[in-house]
């Protein structure tokens, strides 16, 4: 198969491909966002607290079933590239079957010590009843939610691409939250009902598909025990890198819940605004991932550094259209969700000044599949630690301690931004070096083959 992206514009490359990666994530982020705008109508900040805390857990699930989902898509890659499609099926076999213990252990974990584990994060009081219940009702979700995602990564690891995308947009297309959260007034209980339906369907589709292109085969225990086995320590990198950013949100929310449920409500809707508008920049590591390798493996070393060049100016164009328009209307942004002053006040303050410190932090994003694509994933955790830490909780801590929630925030932005720029600096380095030890390489090889 043609390597398609050694020719043509880079740019118009790496712009279709992340239009295309953002669509399915966007449509995520609006199903989710519309969930919180319709418990905002019901009048109840707890609820709206509740929920911001259930989803730092939330993405700690989602970034374990990601590292064993890539893991397993990667592992049948292989298999699929070298002409081996029933080996292929056993690899999804055995997904499918770790990612059914794991989320099984995990959300009944989750249901067992719902109360300790929001705690942990601050919650109490009627916050704590209402993010609790609504764990409850969600963990048992999860199940469905992880299954349908290795799925998803199954057809993407034989070329399904729009198969995939498909079984993406089936689960948001019945999003019913307005019809139990609005007309039926089910509150939280509507929100995780809209949820684990869209969840099933999406499963339905995905499995679907898998099984209509006989993708999946069932095979001993003993085949399974060894797939898995490869699967785990290959998705350890990513689950550490991934996993990252729950941790430093986990630490923020405490923090926020230190000012009370109203502050707590403000910057759950805060984060929720913070997915939609910056959604497209958690798609671009995927679309430049495959543009670098093409280049890299073609040596072709000025379209690597053309890449790196776009990515970077197109986190700059898109972070400056979207900090604008979040500016222009941050006041009728959080008047939509009819939060009290605390939580309001800390909306419009993000809407403000968030985005032009995301803007900032987007070239990260430009940063990690470099690392990834070179050779050096470990760097890539190593950067998302850092920025979960050394980023955040000092900044976090003196924010606090000078302007209260508001420094939270703030902090927490300014930091996370520092260290983006750090690790996009360190990035254009690494990757000079890189380029340049490859190309010596290369010339020692043609080299000796020459003289011999």
């Amino acid at each position: 198969m043609k390597a398609k992206f050694t020719q043509g514009s880079v740019t118009r490359h790496l712009v279709h491909v992340t239009l295309t990666n953002s669509i399915s994530l966007l449509s995520l982020y609006v199903v989710d966002i519309l969930a919180l705008y319709w418990l905002a109508r019901a009048g109840d900040p707890d609820a709206i607290a509740g929920v911001g805390l259930v989803s730092v857990w939330q993405f700690i699930v989602i970034s374990l079933c990601l590292g064993l989902s890539t893991a397993v898509m990667t592992i049948m890659s292989r298999q699929v590239g070298a002409g081996r499609p029933d080996a292929a099926r056993t690899v999804a076999y055995a997904g499918v079957i770790g990612m059914l213990a794991l989320t099984l252990i995990v959300s009944l974990l989750l249901l067992a010590f719902a109360d300790p584990a929001l705690r942990f994060l601050g919650a109490e009081a009627n916050v704590l009843v209402s993010a609790a219940k609504y764990l409850r009702m969600l963990a048992p979700a999860f199940v469905a939610m992880a299954l349908g995602q290795i799925c998803i990564y199954i057809l993407l690891a034989h070329g399904q691409n729009n198969r995939a995308m498909i079984v993406v947009l089936s689960g948001t297309a019945v999003a019913i939250d307005p019809i139990l959260i609005g007309y039926a007034e089910m509150g939280l209980a509507g929100a995780a009902s809209s949820y684990a339906v869209s969840r099933m369907v999406a499963l339905a589709t995905g499995m679907y598909f898998v099984l209509m292109l006989q993708l999946i085969r069932a095979a001993p225990a003993a085949a399974v025990l060894k797939q898995l086995r490869g699967a785990f320590l290959l998705a350890l990198s990513t689950v550490l890198s991934n996993i990252a950013p729950g941790a430093a949100a986990a630490y923020v929310f405490s923090r926020m819940a230190g000012f009370g449920p109203d502050v707590l409500a403000g910057a759950t809707v805060a984060d929720r605004v913070l997915q939609l508008s910056f959604g497209a920049y958690f798609a671009l590591p995927s679309a430049i991932a495959p543009i670098l390798g093409q280049n890299l493996g073609a040596q072709r070393n000025d379209r690597v550094v053309a890449t790196i060049r776009s990515g970077a100016l197109l986190v700059l164009a898109f972070g400056l259209v979207s900090s604008s328009l979040l500016y222009a209307f941050s006041e009728a942004i959080a008047s939509a969700f009819q939060l009290q002053p605390p939580g309001h006040d800390l909306v419009v303050l993000f809407c403000t000044v968030g985005g032009i410190n995301w803007t900032l932090i987007g070239l990260q994003f430009v940063a990690l599949p470099v690392f990834n694509v070179m050779g050096k994933p470990l760097f890539s955790a190593v950067a998302n630690w850092t920025r979960a830490s050394v980023g955040t909780v000092p900044f976090v801590l003196f924010g606090a301690a000078q302007y209260g929630a508001s420094g939270v925030l703030v902090g927490q932005l300014v930091g996370n931004a520092l260290v983006a720029i750090l690790t996009f600096g360190l990035c254009i380095g690494f990757a000079r070096y890189h380029m340049t030890a490859c190309c010596a390489s290369w010339r020692q090889r043609k080299g000796s083959i020459l003289r011999s």
